[in-house]
């Protein structure tokens, strides 16, 4: 059925949802349904309702705060699928879900987990607790999927807030602040030879991190001997990604201008440990170390890391008054929630070694 121009609607009165299906030319079921994300409608129509929808000025939360019965009281977390095994071992994932347990708890806030996978080969399908209508709004743990963030955008219906990535509302660590800090604590231990490592830089996170350590070497007047200095490492499968890493930590600790400090991502901080134990060298007398781990995992390594931690707690909690917030209809400012944070120095750092 062909969308038609309907009579502008009297002065003063909101549009309503038969005016957005009076307009598209379908049933107000079919508009309800479309800006629930449902799977029974095309994506191509689904994206005309939406698109009719925002022109008309149509604010569906706004209707259903008229029908307060509608509300499920429940929210939910989305978090990556396609490995959801590996969640726990994730020093990214496991975090966010343990603190929204605990938060959501505390706060006798009803909540459903998902482990959210589309196939990249087929057509997009909503999340099962969005497309069904089980929760009013949804945190999105990390990058989960990059046509959900689309699908998310476009959509009026459910309100989402972001963790760890862009989003219209989103909370995240201030990566950058860390490396800053490291930095300047590196450096006023006289360490001028500084490595870094990160995961992949198609994360935000990450790449925030490599953008503050390029701007703390400015800021130090340091420059890298070597672009091996700095190294981004994808995802790829767990045995084959450590046996880069060491290799990555022995090339560089066996360079005449080796580094005497490294920034380490993750488990990086025990190979380089390791690979210097192999070399003959000794931490924190030959080379210091801080990794961006959580402090429980870099206390369980010796000599006990120093960390760069994020804070979780803060992060998840941000997160759940924002969207709570939305929930309530308040207008709630569109942007970031920055949280610093938390550098501990430990066993792992010392003077920069003198060199003979």
């Amino acid at each position: 059925m062909a969308a038609r121009d309907k009579a502008p609607r009297a002065p003063g009165r909101n549009p309503t949802l038969v005016d957005v299906a009076d307009r598209a030319g379908v049933s107000h079921t079919t508009v309800s349904l479309a800006l629930r994300g449902s799977p029974r409608i095309s994506a191509k129509r689904t994206q005309q309702i939406q698109r009719i929808a925002q022109q008309l000025g149509y604010q569906p939360r706004a209707a259903a705060q008229m029908l307060r019965s509608s509300r499920t009281g429940w929210i939910g977390l989305l978090l990556e699928g396609v490995n959801p095994h590996l969640i726990a071992e994730s020093g990214f994932s496991a975090p966010i879900l343990t603190r929204f347990l605990a938060c959501t708890q505390q706060r006798s806030q009803r909540q459903m987990v998902e482990f959210f996978h589309c196939p990249a080969d087929g057509p997009f399908q909503p999340p099962q607790c969005l497309g069904g209508g089980f929760v009013d709004g949804v945190i999105v743990g990390g990058f989960v999927d990059g046509r959900l963030r689309e699908w998310l955008a476009r959509q009026r219906i459910y309100p989402w807030v972001s963790i760890g990535e862009p989003g219209p509302h989103s909370v995240q660590e201030d990566p950058g602040a860390g490396v800053t800090e490291a930095m300047d604590m590196l450096v006023g231990l006289g360490h001028r030879r500084i490595a870094i490592c990160v995961g992949p830089s198609c994360y935000a996170t990450h790449k925030l991190k490599l953008d503050a350590f390029r701007v703390a070497l400015r800021k130090h007047r340091l420059s890298l001997p070597h672009a091996s200095f700095a190294a981004s490492f994808d995802e790829r499968p767990a045995a084959e990604l450590a046996l880069e890493q060491a290799g990555w930590a022995r090339g560089l600790l066996q360079r005449a201008d080796r580094p005497t400090a490294f920034l380490c991502q993750g488990h990086v901080g025990r190979d380089v440990v390791l690979m210097a134990s192999q070399l003959g060298l000794e931490v924190p007398r030959d080379l210091s170390i801080v990794s961006f781990v959580r402090g429980i995992e870099a206390m369980r390594n010796v000599p006990a890391l120093a960390s760069v931690e994020s804070d979780d707690a803060s992060i998840v909690e941000s997160a759940l008054d924002r969207l709570a917030a939305l929930l309530r209809g308040e207008e709630v400012a569109t942007g970031v929630t920055w949280f610093p944070p938390v550098l501990t120095r430990r066993d792992s750092v010392a003077g920069a070694p003198t060199e003979g």
